[in-house]
């Protein structure tokens, strides 16, 4: 119904426009630009650990590196090094100035930025304007060569600096139905030299990204954010960025102050990353399809928090989904058939009737690989005599994402009598539907889902689709964004699992595929 619109829109990558509340606002990042060589890296690593949506703006400018706000070459190796390995992941975006912004936008040619910031950096901002050292001759054809490339390199997000210089940069995109996935905005005026915001730009209606920057810092980062909420930015999700009002004085050198950045941190987080409604704004939860039994205990729940956090590592978040899979299992299993034994004597007689039985139905463990395979030990502990059959499937990126097998392990004369898919997370469903249809071929007589968290949307269309298949699960998210993450969700299940790269597995931090985008295999 209505009432559900604003709880159950998908969104756009990494930009939800709805969100449980309809005057919502949160913040997706904060941007902390301008870190350089006179910070310690390993200070930067500890501000993430404590402030996950941090992230911090590298300024790329051949002619002044290794100067004040423009790192060295080296450290920034070492910057890419630590994020590497951090966890939860360093958030990093690099600001392109100079030489290399004004080659990108005047030939079109990506190969510096695929070569050197693409398998460490996951925003990059063009900041084309002079006082960045950037002189374009001919704007509409940076225009037309930044979408080339914005088109060819997807693996990270385009940020455009939105400002009267760049105009013919990004107004055109605001103009558009339907932008591209992987470009955003940053209103900034101010060009990266501190001049205080006076006024909001409003959000774009076609839901293209966006931020703001401008004089932020310390002082009146937490005004700002109230400023927004109560404004353009009123049920939206943004970021903001800062630069000018993060740098100090140290022995008479220009540096980038790390407590005035930790400084900003508290005061967001004092403030809330993430508007919180007064009680009566909130909408009550939709109603859950009759398939779907949701657990109510509060073990689970408080395990379901520490498996959410980005801070539980791979170790801890497999112990974790270990001890859910448990508890959702032995839920799911409360509905298994019976036949008595009479083959059972305790030491005072013999065990008749109802106080002796035994499980009567064949029981196959279907884990989806990868994600799946956290769970399979828990259920064997459940059910010692249940077989396990793989099934392989990967998901595609994008609004027309589906799912492709790649492996299956299903004999023809051995068809179980109940199958339990374990799956840790029920997004768009389309992953769980292919293995259901292919379980219902094989000719399994009953399917169940033991899932550890799913999405609103998931759950129904599993329901129009397969009402005969209960869903057993800890949580529902409302949220599903256009690229099919669950929100808050878990994130990637198989990548924090077993500490893979997160993100598309099709990106160049992984080894290539054998899958194009599409799903077709390559030669």
């Amino acid at each position: 119904s209505s009432q559900y619109q604003v709880q159950i829109q998908r969104v756009s990558q990494e930009h939800p426009q709805g969100s449980v509340l309809a005057d919502a606002m949160s913040l997706r990042a904060l941007g902390l630009c301008g870190v350089d060589d006179s910070v310690d890296v390993e200070l930067l690593r500890l501000v993430s650990s404590r402030y996950s949506q941090a992230e911090f703006g590298v300024l790329f400018r051949e002619d002044k590196e290794g100067t004040p706000r423009y790192p060295s070459s080296k450290w920034v190796d070492e910057l890419a090094a630590i994020a590497a390995v951090s966890m939860p992941p360093m958030r990093l975006a690099a600001h392109l100035c100079g030489k290399r912004c004004a080659e990108l936008l005047s030939t079109g040619d990506a190969s510096w930025v695929c070569n050197r910031l693409v398998n460490s950096f996951k925003r990059i901002q063009i900041n084309a304007t002079k006082v960045n050292g950037v002189e374009i001759a001919d704007m509409s054809l940076a225009a037309k060569n930044l979408r080339s490339v914005i088109a060819k390199v997807q693996d990270v997000e385009w940020i455009i600096q939105a400002n009267e210089e760049t105009r013919l940069l990004w107004e055109p995109l605001m103009a558009e139905q339907s932008p591209p996935h992987n470009v955003s905005i940053l209103f900034d005026a101010s060009c990266g030299l501190g001049k205080p915001l006076t006024a909001f730009s409003p959000l774009p209606r076609n839901g293209l990204a966006c931020g703001y920057a401008g004089g932020l810092g310390p002082e009146n980062v937490r005004s700002t954010l109230q400023q927004l909420r109560a404004g353009v930015a009123k049920g939206q999700v943004i970021w903001i960025d800062m630069e000018s009002k993060l740098r100090g004085t140290l022995d008479g050198k220009d540096v980038f102050d790390i407590t005035k950045a930790q400084s900003v941190c508290k005061a967001v987080d004092q403030e809330g990353w993430e508007h919180v409604a007064a009680a009566e704004e909130a909408v009550p939860p939709p109603p859950m399809p009759s398939n779907c039994c949701i657990s109510g205990h509060p073990l689970l729940a408080h395990k379901m928090t520490l498996l959410r956090d980005v801070r539980t590592i791979p170790k801890d978040f497999r112990q974790l989904l270990r001890e859910m899979t448990f508890h959702v299992g032995y839920e799911a299993t409360a509905g298994l058939l019976t036949a008595t034994r009479s083959d059972v004597i305790s030491p005072v007689g013999p065990v008749l009737g109802k106080n002796a039985v035994r499980i009567s139905e064949s029981v196959a463990l279907i884990p989806i690989l990868r994600a799946g395979l956290g769970m399979v030990d828990a259920m064997l502990e459940l059910l010692p005599n249940a077989v396990v059959h793989h099934i392989g499937m990967f998901r595609t990126h994008g609004e027309n994402a589906k799912p492709i097998e790649y492996y299956s392990r299903l004999p023809k004369d051995r068809v179980a009598d109940i199958a339990f898919i374990l799956e840790p997370m029920i997004a768009t469903s389309r992953t769980v539907q292919a293995a259901i249809a292919k379980l219902k071929g094989w000719g399994a007589k009953k399917i169940a889902i033991v899932c550890i968290c799913a999405s609103y949307p998931g759950v129904v269309e599993l329901h129009k689709l397969h009402p005969d298949v209960k869903i057993y699960t800890v949580d529902v998210d409302l949220i599903l964004r256009s690229d099919g993450y669950i929100v808050p969700g878990l994130g990637d299940a198989g990548d924090r699992q077993f500490g893979t790269p997160a993100g598309n597995p099709l990106s160049k931090s992984v080894y290539d595929s054998v899958f194009s985008e599409d799903g077709r295999r390559l030669k």
